[in-house]
């Protein structure tokens, strides 16, 4: 068995002797378009009653969405007594830019929409996106 360490050392020299930059062999065309949300809780909301929500209420209201092909989300509670920069980062995967648009204009968008109030600060919310090419992977085997 070899370390993770010396797979990734290993598929960075293959990569490099055959002429192929380790980039393209990490390229993923398996999602097409992304769209990632940083967000923070409403203020004075708890952690766990933010996370309830979007466990209870939120999810499904995503998940309903036309399309959605994948959603992912992670918490980050808190350190201690120390919020971390974002309490929660979610992640939709749709077929295409078109696509995830048309997601959010349905009913089922306007709705999951209409549910970030009551759990977000909507002035901390960051939203990014990237499309088929942009995106990149490695999947380590466990030892």
């Amino acid at each position: 068995m070899i370390s993770r360490h010396a797979a990734l050392l290993t598929a960075a020299l293959v990569a490099a002797s055959t002429g192929e930059a380790l980039a393209d062999a990490m390229r993923t065309d398996d999602a097409p378009f992304v769209a990632t949300y940083l967000v923070k809780k409403k203020l004075g909301m708890s952690f766990e009653a933010f996370k309830s929500h979007q466990l209870n209420t939120h999810v499904p209201l995503a998940l309903a969405l036309p399309g959605l092909l994948d959603y992912r989300l992670t918490f980050f509670p808190p350190n201690g007594s120390d919020s971390q920069a974002v309490d929660a980062i979610a992640e939709v995967t749709f077929d295409s830019a078109g696509a995830y648009e048309a997601a959010m204009a349905s009913e089922a968008g306007q709705r999951a929409l209409a549910d970030l109030p009551n759990m977000l600060d909507l002035d901390a919310v960051i939203v990014l996106t990237a499309a088929s090419g942009d995106m990149y992977a490695a999947h380590i085997e466990p030892e």
